[in-house]
């Protein structure tokens, strides 16, 4: 590859163009070959929502605390491009992915090394990680762009443009507020670590840097909240997100598994030594500490979240290429990379899928700590892992779930959701799919209310007395809930899928049924 990268010869690539090149053919073919057809999730179904219908955090459009930057150039993408909103989220998403491997590689480049730049790129780039949430039309791979792109711009630019960095930095969290906060330690310690840290040192550059930051906030929230939803909201959403009712040990076992991910097979063992140990490397060390283990700490305590590994990947993946780029033999070096590429394009492409068991849909009350730990371990290997064949299998549940909806169900129909069947058709993916119907989802606080979903509308606290009495109710539920614990009660089985079975409520007394679907004794 050397050979491509030669300055002497006008012809010849350079290495920044080759880079750039091979982000651009990367983001396409996966476009082209690994994108989602169809809506697979909650969070995905909420910008969908949003894009087509308009920001509204009461209506969850999206979820608390929205992410109104992400929503508004996602509108912008679906008129430009004239695409559905599913199609340009993802398009949206393979922006960000081409942007993140172009700012790696210069970033890298410019702190490490260029063997170190290439090698952490082709690790990136095959991490099963980035190839699904890349794929998906999740927010997650902004997580990795942004926490790349930002620590490249705090550390490189010219001192006079600092200001215009922070000014940057409050805008970003109109698109992800999460990754803001959690990074701020690192791109403190960044800017720390200037050499021209003494020209900071003063009231009018600091103050330009502050008013700086509040006007970057003051682009989304003065917008979105104060003139749109209302400020009363913002702070309505921020409590709601910080409502969670994880355990840090729920935490940690979500997190073990998406870090398995993150790093994969032998990759740990490159941790030991990253070069020479004079003042710079020293820095370099205590950068990827911090931007490691600060994030990590809120995960384990507070709250972990499937793609978040992406905000700390190249963390984890610097260490390792610049581990790889100091073996003096270069055969051992090439079969080395190689052997890590193909062993995490192997992991995406070929990992089986592995469904979680019936039981993880019966609610928290109803199971033990053991058993809730065990649940959040597998969540990475099954509905919520990054591989190719989730992709697929999404695809197919969910286009199941809405050809069985299709032939079934009148338009109006009430569709109830047991908790069973969400693992593969959740209720705001087929709200948006199908806006002629209302979704019924039971709340897991109080079983004398449910959750109603219609058109690009929720309603949390819709009453049992108003649900019950109708003629007619539809019940989607995992065929294999049934076969372990037994046909819902007062139904009829209407159709019966791979996934998914529909039954049809037949009884006009239905508290036999009511226990079966809240699972009360």
């Amino acid at each position: 590859m050397n050979h491509l990268f030669k300055n002497d010869d006008a012809k010849r690539l350079s290495p920044q163009m080759f880079i750039w090149g091979f982000a651009a053919v990367y983001s396409l073919l996966t476009y082209i070959f690994l994108r989602e057809k169809n809506l697979s999730g909650l969070d995905p179904a909420n910008y969908f929502l949003a894009i087509k219908y308009g920001f509204s955090l009461a209506a969850e459009r999206p979820h608390a605390p929205g992410y109104p930057f992400f929503i508004f150039l996602g509108q912008q993408i679906s008129s430009l491009f004239k695409v559905d909103p599913h199609s340009a989220i993802i398009l949206f998403n393979k922006i960000f992915l081409f942007l993140s491997i172009g700012l790696c590689y210069n970033f890298v480049k410019k702190y490490w090394s260029n063997a170190t730049a290439v090698i952490a790129v082709l690790l990136i780039t095959c991490n099963p990680l980035v190839l699904y949430y890349g794929s998906v039309s999740e927010i997650y791979i902004y997580d990795l762009f942004f926490s790349i792109g930002i620590l490249y711009l705090v550390m490189a630019c010219r001192a006079k443009f600092l200001p215009l960095a922070f000014f940057v930095i409050g805008m970003s969290m109109g698109f992800r507020l999460s990754s803001v906060v959690l990074l701020a330690p690192v791109i403190a310690l960044a800017v720390f670590f200037r050499e021209d840290l003494k020209f900071f040192i003063s009231f009018k550059i600091i103050t330009a840097i502050i008013l700086s930051f509040l006007l970057g906030i003051c682009t989304w929230l003065i917008p979105f909240y104060i003139f749109g939803a209302g400020i009363q909201s913002f702070w309505q959403a921020m409590h709601d997100a910080g409502d969670l009712d994880s355990t840090m040990y729920q935490n940690a076992a979500a997190y073990g598994g998406y870090f398995l991910w993150s790093i994969n097979i032998l990759c740990i063992v490159l941790f030991i030594r990253t070069g020479k140990n004079d003042s710079s490397t020293k820095r370099k060390k205590i950068l990827l500490f911090a931007w490691f283990i600060i994030p990590t700490l809120f995960f384990l305590f507070e709250h972990y979240a499937k793609g978040y590994i992406l905000l700390i990947l190249p963390s984890l993946i610097i260490p390792i290429a610049n581990r790889i780029s100091s073996v003096e033999n270069s055969n051992v070096k090439r079969w080395l990379t190689a052997f890590l590429v193909l062993s995490n394009i192997s992991l995406f492409f070929f990992s089986p899928f592995i469904p979680l068991m019936p039981e993880s849909s019966l609610l928290k009350t109803q199971r033990s700590s053991t058993e809730r730990m065990k649940t959040a371990f597998m969540r990475p290997f099954s509905v919520f892992a990054p591989t190719f064949l989730h992709i697929v299998i999404a695809d197919e549940a969910i286009k199941e779930a809405n050809s069985l909806l299709e032939k079934n169900c009148p338009t109006q129909s009430v569709i109830l959701l047991d908790n069973s069947a969400t693992s593969w058709a959740f209720p705001r993916s087929l709200e948006a799919a199908n806006p002629s119907l209302f979704f019924v989802q039971m709340n897991s606080r109080d079983t004398n209310v449910v959750t109603l979903y219609h058109e690009s509308e929720i309603d949390r606290f819709y009453s049992i007395q108003k649900l019950l009495p109708r003629d007619t109710l539809y019940y989607l539920i995992d065929t294999r809930f049934v076969n372990a614990f037994g046909v819902p009660p007062e139904t009829k089985l209407l159709s019966n899928g791979s996934y998914l079975a529909l039954y049809i409520v037949t009884s006009k007394e239905k508290m036999l049924f009511w226990k079966y679907f809240t699972r009360t004794k």
